[in-house]
């Protein structure tokens, strides 16, 4: 339901059209460098998309985090969500333009595979499992370099039949992934 996915979104102080983050301020998720890319959108087009971040500050990555929002003025454009339940998080994938996940490092990368099955395009990490997991059904980028992020999220909001051929073999690859799948396999 738009509406309900409407109010939920605004609850969280989210206005306009976004970019989503889930995982939180950790290292790994490689949030500096996010950020970085989140500007040199909102150079271009300052007050067109914000940039949502789910999950749990990490005390390791906040000061650098927060200096970097300070000093580029993009406190109202970033939202922090924290820790949010599962109807949210679905929501929050429903209401989003594309999932960025430019992770350094990832064990799985459950929210590459969620994403997609909310039909939601996926940029993405081209090193460590996030690669791996998304294969040829999101935009790979190399995570150290900002300009190369920053390219892929403004192609898919530019670019809409790439957007939908992105979001297409999403839908198909995360139906290679179930809990059931991974329980059969697992026994065996």
């Amino acid at each position: 339901d738009k509406k309900l996915i409407i109010q939920r979104l605004q609850s969280f102080g989210i206005k306009r059209p976004y970019f989503l983050c889930v995982g939180g301020a950790h290292w790994n998720e490689n949030s500096p460098h996010l950020i970085q890319a989140y500007s040199r959108i909102k150079e271009k087009e300052p007050l067109r998309y914000q940039l949502v971040m789910v999950g749990k500050k990490d005390w390791f990555g906040k000061s650098l985090i927060i200096d970097e929002i300070k000093k580029k003025n993009m406190a109202e454009d970033i939202v922090f969500t924290g820790y949010v339940s599962e109807q949210d998080l679905a929501y929050l994938y429903n209401g989003a333009l594309c999932l960025v996940q430019p992770s350094l490092w990832e064990g799985f990368g459950l929210p590459i595979i969620e994403a997609m099955a909310c039909g939601l395009p996926v940029v993405t990490s081209n090193i460590s499992a996030s690669g791996e997991v998304a294969g040829e059904a999101a935009i790979l980028v190399d995570p150290y370099n900002s300009e190369d992020i920053a390219s892929a999220m403004s192609r898919l909001t530019q670019d809409e039949d790439l957007r939908k051929q992105i979001i297409s073999k999403g839908l198909e690859r995360a139906k290679l992934f179930s809990w059931e799948k991974t329980a059969s396999q697992t026994l065996s």
